[in-house]
């Protein structure tokens, strides 16, 4: 293979911990994934609401945000938009509850599903937002990568 070729079973060596932001009211929810996740070896932030939301994702480089819900998945979008210029892309977990759709139209990942579904989807969505990155544009966010199929 020479250099610069890709194989699709390359293996992504991370540098440095998945960084998860948790967003959601709901402190069961927040508490529970927050420790399961960093069980995994993320690195995990928590916030109640979006607001602000942009500051910390910026400042912390977050990877992948888990919003609880559709309304506040489109919520954390809006903000996202408004800092374009500040924030780097982010991946994309939206749970919620079943027959929801998250704000592209696909659906929600269902709020207590098993953790690994979970887990999974983060994962999914980091590898996503790895690909929205081109070298001509070092922070693409005008899309957000989302993790569901």
């Amino acid at each position: 293979m020479d250099r610069g070729e890709t194989s699709d079973d390359a293996q992504v060596i991370r540098l440095h911990p998945i960084r998860v932001l948790v967003v959601s009211e709901d402190e069961p929810f927040r508490a529970v994934n927050a420790m399961l996740v960093a069980r995994r070896g993320c690195r995990v932030f928590s916030l109640t609401g979006v607001y602000a939301a942009a500051e910390l994702i910026a400042r912390e480089r977050i990877d992948v945000v888990v919003v609880d819900g559709p309304d506040r998945a489109r919520s954390l979008i809006g903000e996202l938009e408004l800092t374009a210029d500040l924030v780097p892309p982010v991946g994309l977990v939206c749970a919620g509850n079943s027959g929801e759709s998250a704000p592209g139209g696909e659906p929600v990942l269902e709020k207590w599903a098993p953790f690994e579904d979970l887990f999974d989807a983060i994962v999914r969505a980091d590898r996503a937002r790895v690909r929205e990155r081109t070298p001509d544009t070092a922070f693409p966010h005008s899309t957000v990568a989302r993790a569901l199929d």
